[in-house]
Order: C-alpha cells, then sequence, then structure tokens
C-alpha cells in the first residue's frame, strides 16, 4: 500500500496548488449547490492511479482517487461492492482477468475533476482515461462521500449532463470552460464568453450549451480524441 499512499500525497500537493474555486451565477444544478462554489482540478500530465491497493482494508476510500484506486484493485466482488452506493453485478470473469494483469497493464490516467457540496454531501465527477489490455478508453466517475468515505453513485438528471460534458469532452476543452481559456476555436470560444457572461462562470450555460455550429474539425478538437476513435468514428 505504501505506492498508494505515495500516489495520495503527491496528489494533495498538487491539488492544493492547481484547485481554483468557482461562483456559478445560476446556483442550481436541479438542485441547491452549497454557496453556489465548485472546485475544479486539472491533473498533472499523467498522473495514474494503479491497481496496487492490497485489501480492501486498506482501501480507505477517503479521497475520490482512492475509491479509484480500490475499484481497480478490488479482487473479488465483495471488495468491488464496498465501492459502490448501489448493487453491482457479480461477474468473476472480471477479477480473474484483473489478477492477471501487471502493474502497467492496468491504470486510470486522471484528467479533470469537480468537486461541490449539495444537500448535506459532497460530489466529484472525475474524467479519466482507463487503460487494459493495451488499450486506453474514454471513462468518467461519479461519486459521493458519506461517513468520511468516497462512494460510486449514479448521476441523475442534471447532475447526468455534467457526467455527460465530462465523458465526451476533451480535457483540454473542460480546462478552457473551467479556467475561461481562449482554444482558437470561434464557437467554442463564443460559448465560454456566453458561459461567463455575467463575469463568473454560469455552469447551467456549461451542460446546456450545443455543438451545432460548429464545423467538423472543430468538433474534433472539442471532443475527447479517444470517444472520437471509440465512438463516432472520425479520423
Amino acid at each position: 500500500m505504501k505506492n498508494g499512499w505515495i500516489i495520495i500525497l503527491f496528489f494533495l500537493s498538487q491539488s492544493m496548488f492547481g484547485q481554483e474555486k468557482y461562483m456559478a451565477s445560476i446556483p442550481t444544478l436541479g438542485f441547491s449547490v452549497t454557496n453556489n462554489v465548485f472546485y475544479y482540478t486539472k491533473y498533472p500530465e499523467g498522473f495514474k492511479v494503479y491497481a496496487d491497493c492490497n485489501s480492501v482494508e486498506t482501501c480507505k476510500n477517503k479521497y475520490p482517487e482512492s475509491t479509484l484506486q480500490s475499484i481497480l484493485s478490488s479482487k473479488n466482488y465483495e471488495w468491488n461492492q464496498n465501492n459502490y452506493e448501489y448493487k453491482i453485478k457479480n461477474d468473476s470473469g472480471e477479477y480473474e482477468k484483473k489478477n492477471k494483469h501487471g502493474k502497467e497493464e492496468l491504470y486510470a490516467e486522471l484528467l479533470n475533476k469537480v468537486t461541490f457540496k449539495a444537500n448535506g454531501h459532497e460530489f466529484a465527477i472525475i474524467k479519466y482515461h482507463f487503460k487494459t489490455n493495451n488499450k486506453k478508453t474514454p471513462a468518467c466517475i461519479t461519486l459521493k462521500k458519506k461517513n468520511d468515505q468516497w462512494f460510486v453513485y449514479v448521476a441523475t438528471r442534471t447532475m447526468a449532463k455534467v457526467y455527460m460534458m465530462f465523458n465526451y469532452l476533451s480535457s483540454d476543452s473542460i480546462d478552457a470552460i473551467f479556467m475561461n481559456k481562449k482554444t482558437n476555436m470561434k464557437s467554442l470560444d463564443s460559448q465560454i464568453a456566453e458561459m461567463y457572461a455575467s463575469g463568473i462562470l454560469d455552469f447551467s450555460k456549461a451542460i446546456h450549451s450545443e455543438n451545432s455550429g460548429m464545423t467538423q474539425e472543430e468538433l474534433k478538437k472539442v471532443l475527447d480524441p479517444l470517444m472520437i476513435q471509440q465512438y463516432f468514428g472520425m479520423n
């Protein structure tokens, strides 16, 4: 577990300086967000979480990242179920395959994260790329904190739109939205300008924006490149 704690400590040292606070001008995601505050993080390039947690007892799930590490490390159904707020399918073959992978064959490369509080709970959404069987897959995970532990939960309604935004957009596009950056793509820059029209990020406009005005070349740059390859067949 030593390497696992090094990962978490490294994350903490990085996120203290990389995390920014934003106030949303429309204070709702379909539910009230505490103080209208979102916290955004772009992980350092190449930041990876490996399946190197030894047991469910040593995976404490104290951070969203450690819950993802526990999912990757889980060696049986009972362990993996401990990471979820809802009932998951018991597929024994999944754990047999996972146990055969070496460290560099199974990991999650973390890209972007947003956290906030609502209805007395803390929530987190993480965008990452999942590596297994020499193949990378785009992925996103939504988590909720309960009793000092983070659990995966099913995003519904407006939260599901945030999930889709993180899942489909590229890491750079998400970063441009949260950091109010120019991208040199006219349609995206126009949308970002509209999101910040009030002087602060209107998160509701971010999740309801459309890509109808984008060219195919712009769309390729806005979407996650792995998502394009896997689901859209765009080269």
